[in-house]
C-alpha cells in the first residue's frame, strides 16, 4: 500500500514507548509547521487507515492527554499516603528502611513536629485546609506555603523512595513481572514529578493551574481553531472530531481513561476499534470517576477487575479516581488491555520501556538476553544519560565486546553524557572503532566532546 510523504513522516516520528506528552509535542510540531503545505484532514484521516493499531491507539490517546489539574492534585496528595506508609515503617521496622527513607525521615523530624504516624494524620488535615485556602483564592502566610511544599515534597519522596525498592527487588531475570511492573512505576514517577512540580507553585505564591487539552495547548488556541475546522469538514474524521470535543469538556486523564477503555473492550469482546471504545469510555467518565453498566456482561470482566479497586453494583461497575489507582487495568505497553491477548513483551520491548529507571536497566545488563541479543545494549548506549548505567557498560567487558554489541563503542563515544574518559580511551582503538568511523567523528567534531575529539585526533596521527 502507497503511503503519502507526510503521512510517513509522522508515522515515523512516533513511538508507542514515548510518553504521551511526547507524543502531543510532536503532532502539535508537525502539523504547526506543515499547515500551509499539507491539508491535516488528509493526513490524520490516511494516517487512521494506514497505521498500525497500536500507534493509531497511542496517537488517539496523545490528542486526547490533557494538562495537570492542581487542584485535583492537591485533593489526593494532601491524604500523604507514601508519607504515612514509611513512618509505619521507621515505628515498626526500621531495620528495612533504607539510607534515603531513613534521610526522609530525618529530614521531616528536623523542619515540623513530626515524629510518629499519627502526626502525619495531622498533618494531612492541617494540609486539607490549607489545600481548601489556596483553592479558594485566599492566602495561607509564607510559612503555612513553605511548610505545605515541604510535606509534599517529602510525600513525593516518599514515593520514588518505594518505587526504587521495587525497581531494586524485581526479578531482572523474569521478564513477565517487570512488564507486570512498568505501568505502576510509570504512572507513580509521573504522579511524583507532578507533586514536585506542584510544590514549587505553591512555595512561589503561583496560581493553581487548571486542566486543558495539552494538545491545543501546544497548538497555540488560534492555530488549533484553525486545525479545528478544517479537521471537522471532513466526514470521515467526524468521530476522531466528536472525541476530542468530548474530551475538552470531560478533562479525564488520560491514563484514567485507558484503564476505563480496557473495561469497555472486555464487555465488549474487543469488537470495536481504538475510536469506538474511547468515546464509549468517554461518554461514561469524568475527572473523579466511572460508572459503566454492564447489563448481563458482567462475567465477561470479572477477571480483568478481579483483585482491582473496581466496585460492581447490580449491573453497574464503578471506579474512584481519587480514592484508587488503576494501573493494572493498562497493559504493559501503556495502553488499553486486549483480554486474552495480553502476552509477554520481547527483551528488546521492556529494555526500552525501562530506559528512563536506571535501577531496572542495571539490572536487565546483568542478563544474558541483554547483552547477547544484538543491538540492545547499543541502544541503551545511545539514549540513556544515566552516568551509571553507561559506565557499568563502559567497564563491563561482556557489554561491549561479541558480535552483538559491535555498535557499543561507537555509541559511548557518541553519547553526549560526561563519562569519564579514563574509560573511553580504551575504545579509541581499531579493535572496537574503526578508522574510518573515528575520521568521521573528527570531521564532525562538533557531535562529541572535546576530550574526545582530542584523543582521537591523537590517535589517528599515530596511525599515519
Amino acid at each position: 500500500m502507497h503511503i503519502s510523504e507526510p503521512v510517513s513522516v509522522l508515522i515515523n516520528s512516533l513511538s508507542i514507548t514515548d510518553n504521551f506528552e511526547s507524543g502531543v509535542i510532536k503532532l502539535a510540531s508537525f502539523f504547526r509547521n506543515t499547515e500551509e503545505k499539507w491539508n491535516p484532514a488528509k493526513i490524520i484521516s490516511e494516517f487512521f487507515n494506514v497505521a498500525e493499531s497500536k500507534l493509531i491507539e497511542y496517537c488517539l490517546y496523545s490528542f486526547l492527554d490533557i494538562t495537570r489539574s492542581d487542584i485535583n492534585l492537591l485533593k489526593i496528595a494532601v491524604r500523604f499516603k507514601n508519607l504515612h506508609r514509611l513512618m509505619v515503617r521507621y515505628s515498626l521496622y526500621f531495620n528495612t528502611l533504607s539510607d534515603n527513607e531513613i534521610k526522609i525521615v530525618s529530614d521531616l523530624k528536623d523542619k515540623l513536629p513530626v515524629r510518629e504516624p499519627h502526626d502525619i494524620m495531622i498533618s494531612g488535615k492541617v494540609s486539607q485546609k490549607w489545600s481548601k485556602s489556596l483553592s479558594d483564592g485566599d492566602e495561607i502566610g509564607p510559612n503555612s506555603r513553605k511548610q505545605f511544599a515541604f510535606l509534599l515534597r517529602s510525600e513525593s519522596r516518599s514515593l520514588r523512595a518505594r518505587l526504587n525498592w521495587l525497581s531494586e527487588n524485581v526479578d531482572s531475570y523474569d521478564m513477565k513481572s517487570i512488564s507486570k511492573l512498568l505501568p505502576y512505576l510509570t504512572a507513580g514517577e509521573e504522579y511524583a514529578k507532578d507533586l514536585d512540580d506542584l510544590s514549587c507553585i505553591i512555595e512561589r505564591g503561583d496560581p493553581f493551574g487548571l486542566p486543558v487539552c495539552n494538545f491545543e495547548l501546544h497548538m497555540k488556541e488560534h492555530g488549533f481553531k484553525k486545525w479545528m475546522k478544517r479537521i471537522d469538514s471532513d466526514s470521515d474524521l467526524t468521530l476522531f472530531c466528536n472525541i476530542i470535543n468530548l474530551q475538552k469538556q470531560r478533562l479525564v486523564p488520560v491514563r484514567n481513561l485507558i484503564a476505563t477503555c480496557s473495561i469497555i473492550r472486555a464487555l465488549n469482546n474487543s469488537s470495536m476499534g481504538p475510536f469506538q471504545w474511547t468515546q464509549a469510555a468517554l461518554s461514561c467518565t469524568n475527572r473523579d470517576g466511572f460508572m459503566i453498566d454492564a447489563g448481563n456482561n458482567i462475567g465477561k470482566v470479572r477477571s480483568l477487575i478481579r483483585n482491582s479497586a473496581v466496585k460492581i453494583e447490580g449491573t453497574y461497575l464503578k471506579g474512584n479516581f481519587n480514592d484508587s489507582s488503576f494501573t493494572q487495568l493498562i497493559g504493559n505497553n501503556m495502553l488499553s488491555l486486549q483480554t486474552g491477548t495480553q502476552t509477554e513483551p520481547t527483551v528488546r520491548e521492556i529494555v526500552i520501556r525501562c530506559m528512563q529507571n536506571d535501577i531496572l536497566i542495571l539490572g536487565l545488563l546483568s542478563d544474558p538476553r541483554v547483552f547477547n541479543k544484538p543491538g540492545i545494549v547499543e541502544q541503551i548506549a545511545k539514549s540513556s544519560r544515566s552516568l551509571a548505567v553507561l559506565q557499568k557498560i563502559a567497564s563491563t567487558r561482556e557489554l561491549y565486546t561479541g558480535q552483538a554489541n559491535t555498535g557499543v563503542a561507537l555509541a559511548l563515544l557518541k553519547n553526549p553524557t560526561n563519562i569519564p574518559i579514563s574509560l573511553l580511551r580504551t575504545f579509541i582503538n581499531s579493535r572496537y572503532v574503526s578508522l574510518s568511523e573515528m575520521r568521521s567523528l573528527v570531521n564532525n567534531r562538533y557531535n562529541i566532546r572535546r576530550e574526545i575529539y582530542g584523543e582521537i585526533q591523537r590517535y589517528l596521527d599515530r596511525k599515519r
